[in-house]
């Protein structure tokens, strides 16, 4: 008889002079534990007739003895059974929940990896996007002399490509201005209908035209700025902004300073003011060996020329903009 038959096992025996002799045997004690919290109605049951057995054999009523023997064997049997059933569902649940935790962590990292992915694409896209800016800025900015010293075939395509890249990004920060303005701004609709309005594909003859309606975008977008306060994305903002423009942001505990705000001697205000006006809070401190015979010029040029502060210094001139400190 196997382990689990023995839970309550009534043994009967003959002894001497006909006498009937009932034994019990119960299993070891974790095995009776087990079947005694898993089905404590059917040890109870094997208990009573295991006792009803031994009565009867010591009535000398053998057949009884042996038919309440059996019926204990069988509770008996039916306990150990409901017991290792209770357990196998107890493993079935832990296995389920165990396979429920191993998928959502699964989820998680291919959550995480398409994040990533997704993070890797977003980089690629602006790496892209800001080469195509910088390049965009360099031909807008050539003087006529140097433009004639070119071949005219890849003047064109690259003039060309420039004002398609205005064009694209003009449209983003027409977009970022309508989400942050506080109140409709017919600025960002008559830029919007000045854009559509151009012929598709753009030429070299729309550059001059798609720049100065992406600086006035810079100027909505930097008005809707105004009424929010500088956040973490302002800030990446700046700087993508900045690096596009060729002007070497850095992000300091005074403000992001701009270090590359001069080409021999002079300030570089056709990049330097729009991305001040798009980027208002604060002061805006010029500082170096030049900043005060340079301050003129571009207070000229500042819709809001309270803002500037000159500071002595030495060195290059570099542009701080305090509203937007390192965290």
């Amino acid at each position: 008889m196997s382990a689990r038959h023995t839970l309550c096992l009534v043994a009967l025996a003959v002894g001497c002079g006909g006498s009937v002799q009932v034994t019990t045997d119960l299993v070891p004690e974790l095995e009776l534990d087990a079947a005694r919290r898993e089905a404590p109605d059917l040890v109870r049951a094997a208990e009573a007739a295991r006792d009803e057995a031994r009565a009867a054999a010591e009535a000398g009523d053998e057949d009884a003895a042996r038919d309440h023997a059996t019926i204990a064997r069988l509770y008996a049997e039916a306990a150990v059974t409901e017991a290792e059933r209770a357990q196998m569902e107890r493993d079935r649940v832990d296995a389920l929940h165990q396979m429920e935790e191993d998928a959502r962590v699964a989820a998680e990292l291919d959550a995480t990896r398409d994040a990533l992915e997704r993070e890797e694409r977003r980089q690629a896209a602006v790496a892209i996007a800001r080469a195509q800016m910088q390049a965009a800025f360099e031909q807008a900015e050539q003087d006529e002399p140097r433009r004639h010293r070119r071949r005219a075939t890849a003047l064109q395509g690259a003039r060309a490509s420039a004002a398609r890249a205005f064009a694209e990004r003009t449209r983003l920060l027409l977009a970022a201005a309508e989400e942050l303005a506080p109140q409709r701004d017919p600025e960002i609709e008559r830029v919007r209908a000045a854009l559509d309005a151009m012929p598709d594909p753009l030429t070299a003859q729309h550059l001059g035209d798609v720049r100065a309606l992406h600086e006035d975008a810079a100027a909505a977008l930097g008005r809707a700025r105004a009424a929010a306060p500088v956040s973490p994305l302002t800030l990446a903002s700046l700087r993508e902004a900045a690096t596009e423009r060729g002007l070497e942001p850095a992000a300091t505990e005074g403000g992001t300073e701009l270090r590359a705000a001069e080409v021999e001697g002079r300030l570089r205000l056709a990049r330097l003011v729009p991305l001040l006006v798009a980027f208002p809070h604060g002061q805006i401190v010029l500082r170096g060996a030049r900043a005060r015979a340079q301050a003129s010029a571009l207070r000229r040029e500042l819709r809001t020329p309270g803002r500037l502060r000159v500071e002595a210094g030495e060195g290059a001139t570099i542009v701080v903009l305090t509203g937007y400190r390192a965290e």
